[in-house]
């Protein structure tokens, strides 16, 4: 079974509760609370990690997760269904803060052979943008069209950060 990491699982976790009925393909862990401090792995870096690349990637993913916690919470007080503009306004700062860690990756120092994994991981994110983006703009949107329409996305999401997770020595989540 695939695990689910932090960032996807909160959405996953949004997504299924917004759906009542779970997201297909979302599964492991339940996700640490948003303000509980992050703690990066005893687990030994590789040794030609940059310095201080550890410690960018667990922030970085630390503030994501802040905001689609936010964003989880407003899903489920949205109605079932909803408008695509009501929708749209709470996955707005979703999809900014996902695209925000998209760029940080990105400016990130990394090593050669995490390049491609850390392009994975922008990949899946900006599948998952334009889905959003896709939902906030129709008519109407039920709890069950969130869930379908983004559940795939986050089988990649979690696949993908996992890996680069596994670059930094830390384990997936």
């Amino acid at each position: 079974m695939i695990r689910v990491s932090r960032f996807s699982s909160f959405l996953c976790v949004a997504l299924a509760a917004a759906a009542l009925g779970g997201v297909a393909g979302c599964g492991g862990s339940t996700p640490k609370a948003p303000g509980a401090a992050v703690q990066v792995s005893a687990t030994p870096a590789p040794t030609d990690l940059p310095s201080g690349l550890k410690q960018q990637f667990v922030t970085a993913e630390s503030d994501t997760l802040k905001a689609l916690k936010t964003g989880g919470d407003q899903l489920k007080q949205l109605p079932d269904p909803a408008t695509g503009a009501q929708v749209k306004q709470v996955l707005d700062p979703m999809v900014a803060a996902t695209g925000a860690f998209d760029k940080q990756l990105k400016a990130m120092p990394w090593p050669s052979r995490s390049v491609a994994k850390v392009d994975a991981v922008v990949a899946a994110d900006s599948a998952w943008i334009a889905d959003a983006d896709r939902l906030g703009g129709s008519a109407t949107v039920t709890k069950a069209d969130m869930s379908g329409s983004l559940g795939k996305d986050l089988i990649r999401q979690q696949a993908a950060i996992d890996q680069v997770r596994g670059d930094l020595g830390l384990p997936p989540l």
